[in-house]
C-alpha cells in the first residue's frame, strides 16, 4: 500500500470513530451477518480496533 492509501484508510477510520451512528451501524451489520447475509464485519472491526485501541472493548461488545 502506498502512504496515500494508508492515510486515506486512517482518515476513514477516524471519521467512523467520531460518528455517533457508528456503533448502531456496527450492531445492525453484525445482526445481518448472523441472521441473513454472510458479510465479513471483521474486515472493518480489526483495522478500527487497531487504529483506536482505547475503544476496542466497546466495539467488540457491540459486535
Amino acid at each position: 500500500m502506498s502512504p496515500g492509501e494508508l492515510s486515506s484508510s486512517r482518515a476513514w477510520l477516524d471519521r467512523l470513530d467520531r460518528s455517533r451512528h457508528a456503533l448502531w451501524l456496527l450492531f445492525a451489520a453484525s445482526m445481518l451477518e448472523t441472521l441473513i447475509v454472510p458479510i465479513p464485519v471483521e474486515a472493518i472491526l480489526i483495522p478500527w480496533m487497531l487504529c483506536h485501541p482505547y475503544r476496542k472493548w466497546q466495539i467488540a461488545g457491540v459486535a
